[in-house]
């Protein structure tokens, strides 16, 4: 079973009206069950309209979710999908992934989900101004491990 979600930060908006480009929470609009152990991978993000330091090559940028196992990130644990490099300032900028990296579900079932984008010390990215979206694919463990 794989299934693919999109979503975008203005999503549910009117469940939850303090979400951020950065920092949000979406409503599904079903209840996802799963009766085995399922992998979550984020194989695609649009960002708009960001603005970072020009003197950095590459400003690294962490996106996390509130629905799979943390991963080790520097010193600490973290539900790490995948770390992604932004340069620059940029109108808008699609990332698609050709290797997906697959992180277990902590969850069996749910309808919510957070997502949140942190930059490589730890804070909010909230030099992203606008919404983002992001596709994530879930699929099941395979049977052998």
């Amino acid at each position: 079973m794989d299934k693919y979600i999109t979503i975008q930060s203005t999503d549910s908006i009117d469940l939850y009206p303090d979400n951020k480009p950065w920092s949000f929470r979406v409503q599904l609009n079903e209840h996802l069950y799963f009766e085995k152990q399922c992998t979550i991978a984020l194989t695609d993000i649009t960002i708009q309209n960001w603005n970072v330091n020009k003197r950095t090559d590459c400003h690294d940028i962490y996106i996390y979710t509130s629905i799979c196992y943390p991963s080790h990130v520097g010193e600490s644990k973290e539900p790490l999908l995948r770390r992604i490099c932004l340069r620059g300032s940029k109108k808008q900028r699609h990332f698609n992934f050709p290797q997906n990296y697959y992180i277990p579900l902590k969850v069996q079932n749910f309808q919510t989900l957070d997502l949140y984008i942190k930059t490589s010390n730890g804070d909010s990215a909230s030099f992203i101004s606008e919404p983002v979206t992001v596709t994530l694919h879930l699929k099941l463990l395979p049977f052998w491990i």
